[in-house]
């Protein structure tokens, strides 16, 4: 998953939207702009920093924009990291799908000659 990554590599241009409660859950929300017209919006749980959404906008060349949302859940430890082992899709408010990942590795180890002529 990328989006860590792009968070600290934008970090200077991240915008601080504050707390928020959802259902007696406290979150903290990020936003920023990953590329001309295209927004995002990352809601973390404030107690353990896991990413719990993400929310973007795409504003098209026709004046139209269309927005997308990822959901985050069934986190599991595997080498000291949470992992988000599924993802729900939404686009325009409607599922457009569903990612489970059946199991995560964290830099395994290669065959000698893999990068070898």
């Amino acid at each position: 998953q990328r989006l860590p990554m792009l968070l600290v590599e934008n970090r200077g241009s991240l915008s601080d939207l504050g707390e928020r409660e959802q259902n007696g859950r406290r979150m903290h929300v990020v936003a920023l702009t990953i590329a001309e017209g295209v927004s995002l919006t990352v809601i973390f749980d404030s107690q353990s920093g896991l990413i719990l959404q993400t929310a973007g906008r795409l504003n098209l060349a026709d004046g139209t924009n269309t927005d997308f949302t990822t959901l985050y859940g069934d986190y599991r430890r595997i080498n000291g990291l949470s992992i988000a082992m599924r993802e729900d899709h939404f686009s325009q408010g409607a599922q457009t799908g569903s990612t489970q990942f059946e199991r995560a590795e964290l830099n395994p180890a290669l065959p000698a000659n893999t990068f070898s002529p």
